[in-house]
């Protein structure tokens, strides 16, 4: 897609001026929800709910303003492959993409139907990382003692590379190993990053991005550029790489699917939140992927 400085704000303008204004409280009970949620295993999996979860979001929140983002560690050309596989309606259009476990964020763009790069997110990236230092570090690792017949590591095709993420697969049970191996020849080279794994099989993916990515803070970047109170997001996961945007949420689901990683880390946090009515709620659900969240906004009273 093409790219400018600010395309979320340059897109939404308009709606984020009617919300300040107070121009779509008439319109709903409550202020305008953020609505953030992950893809595979979360919004997508079932055609039948998707296409549930979308006429409800278009009857029920998109004409009072409310935002829905799409975080997912595809790719913008891996994102756009997966909206043609599926049937019409099962997948509705965000209002803003992060793509690359938070590395990319972008805006739709009305001119050619496709999206817009925001610029000034990647800036943000830019500033502190340097991308062959990074590829430098993947090809260590990979090239070194675990590689090979060891098959402890593998490569990942350049599908799955990007500007500000460095990927590969990691036998699970070396996965943590490998992720600080990762870093320490990120620091070798001069430069800084963190490392993000996720997956359930016998090989996990892991992702080196820079310090200031991950979900999390595209959450918190989407949310600021759309004016949305911070008690009105809802964060919506199923796997590891979902644990860092839901624990930075006022409202947190995760999907009755979850990944095991997931789960453990959700029914854990759950607890310890409460369930005081101003406290943040973290919900696991009875149902799976974008039935779950349509569950999960009905307890939370926003269905």
């Amino acid at each position: 897609g093409a790219s400018g400085g600010g395309a979320l704000r340059v897109g939404r303008a308009a709606a984020v001026v009617a919300v300040a204004e107070g121009g779509v409280h008439a319109a709903h009970e409550g202020a305008p929800l953020l609505l953030v949620s992950d893809l595979d295993g979360t919004m997508v999996g079932n055609d039948a709910a998707g296409a549930e979860f979308s006429a409800f979001w278009r009857r029920r929140h998109a004409a009072a303003g409310s935002v829905l983002c799409y975080s997912t560690g595809r790719s913008l050309a891996q994102f756009e492959a997966l909206r043609e596989e599926l049937p019409r309606g099962a997948l509705l259009a965000p209002d803003a993409l992060v793509t690359g476990v938070g590395t990319r964020v972008y805006a739709p763009d009305g001119f050619t139907g496709g999206f817009a790069e925001d610029e000034d997110w990647a800036q943000r990236l830019r500033v502190s990382w340097d991308g062959a230092h990074a590829a430098d570090a993947l090809d260590a690792v990979l090239g070194g003692s675990r590689g090979g017949v060891a098959d402890e590591v593998r490569p990942l095709g350049a599908d799955d590379q990007g500007e500000y993420k460095r990927s590969l697969l990691a036998r699970a049970d070396v996965a943590a190993e490998v992720a600080e191996e990762l870093l320490a020849a990120l620091e070798e080279r001069g430069s800084k990053g963190k490392v993000v794994a996720s997956g359930d099989g016998e090989y996990v993916y892991v992702d080196l991005l820079p310090r200031e990515a991950g979900k999390r803070t595209a959450m918190e970047y989407v949310r600021d550029a759309f004016a949305v109170d911070p008690a009105r997001v809802v964060a919506c996961g199923d796997s590891a790489n979902d644990v860092d945007m839901l624990a930075g949420a006022h409202n947190a689901v995760c999907v009755g699917n979850a990944q095991p990683a997931l789960m453990e880390w959700a029914k854990t946090e759950a607890a310890a939140r409460g369930d005081a009515e101003d406290s943040p709620r973290l919900l696991v659900t009875d149902a799976a992927m974008a039935a779950g969240i349509l569950e999960a906004l009905d307890t939370l009273g926003l269905a």
